[in-house]
């Protein structure tokens, strides 16, 4: 595959968004522990998001492709489901993960 200048931007684009939503999650754990009396560096919070946010955006491309690919459609729903499905299970099923100085406790 060439890496065509378009593709870069899909690539830097697929990172900033998933980014932005590692931020908003970042902010959302940093309020709440603050709001039930454990306030955590938003570093930390950060720290615990990026991760997940990440290889999700890892994936995208991925599931992109497969949703343009495989539409599901009257005639092919079935089969469009099982491929769907099969794909779903190989993606990432568990992408929390937790920064070793301190892992957060909810």
């Amino acid at each position: 595959m060439t890496l065509t200048p378009r593709r870069i931007w899909q690539a830097l684009a697929i990172l900033a968004v998933w980014t932005a939503v590692a931020l908003l999650a970042a902010g959302q754990r940093h309020f709440f522990q603050a709001a039930i009396g454990r306030p955590a560096p938003f570093a930390d919070s950060l720290l615990g998001a990026l991760p997940s946010c990440w290889l999700w955006a890892a994936f995208t491309p991925a599931i992109l492709w497969l949703a343009h690919r495989v539409r599901v459609e009257r005639r092919n729903w079935i089969a469009a489901l099982v491929l769907h499905g099969a794909f779903s299970s190989a993606a990432p099923q568990r992408t929390e993960f937790q920064h070793e100085r301190r892992p957060f406790a909810c």
